[in-house]
């Protein structure tokens, strides 16, 4: 596994348009979907993808979260669009909804590869006699379900995290700064994923 490996989560924009934040400042034109990157190294990590849907689940009056929170126009790539933690118009019920709206964008997206368990592409990917291209689709397919399933254990983690935590709950993704999507191998961990 590389940081070559990556998933593009695809949020439909008229899902958002239901949302309650969105109606403010949806007047620019956006394509049909928003696609967020899911990789295994930095730049598509999990915090930006929360951040991003802590924005659309925020009910925030746009002018307070705009006076508070340092947000400006939102214009250029929608997929950078972020609300951070420390805004204090974020309440921990809509931070648990950005949690639950990632989750759903993981298990939508996890939904829509083909292919077996990670165990068995890991398996067609060693058998010699896998042809060539078939081995090079298992090893994309391989590698986009772990990428997947190391979001999904982080984002469970997070939503167990703000469940428990107290009164300083904004400190709750602290254990999880330094944490990067994927932090092992699918060789290393294959046989224990399903």
């Amino acid at each position: 596994l590389t940081c070559l490996a990556q998933v593009k989560l695809e949020v439909p924009v008229q899902d958002l348009l239901t949302m309650r934040f969105a109606r403010p400042w949806m007047k620019t034109k956006i394509e049909a979907t928003i696609s967020l990157k899911l990789n295994s190294c930095g730049d598509g990590n999990i915090h930006d993808i929360i951040a991003f849907a802590r924005l659309w689940s925020s009910h925030a009056v746009w002018s307070d979260a705009k006076a508070d929170c340092g947000l400006t126009s939102l214009a250029g790539n929608p997929s950078r669009w972020r609300l951070d933690i420390s805004c204090e118009h974020v309440s921990r019920e809509e931070e648990m909804a950005a949690l639950g709206f990632v989750q759903s964008l993981i298990v939508a997206r996890r939904s829509k590869i083909i292919g077996g368990n990670l165990k068995e592409e890991e398996a067609l990917i060693e058998n010699p006699s896998t042809p060539p291209r078939l081995r090079a689709v298992a090893t994309i397919r391989r590698d986009e379900k772990y990428v997947l399933h190391q979001a999904e254990q982080l984002v469970s983690q997070a939503r167990k995290q703000l469940l428990h935590a107290g009164s300083d709950w904004r400190s709750y993704l602290s254990h999880l700064s330094q944490a990067r999507v994927v932090e092992s191998s699918p060789r290393q961990s294959c046989g224990e994923l399903t």
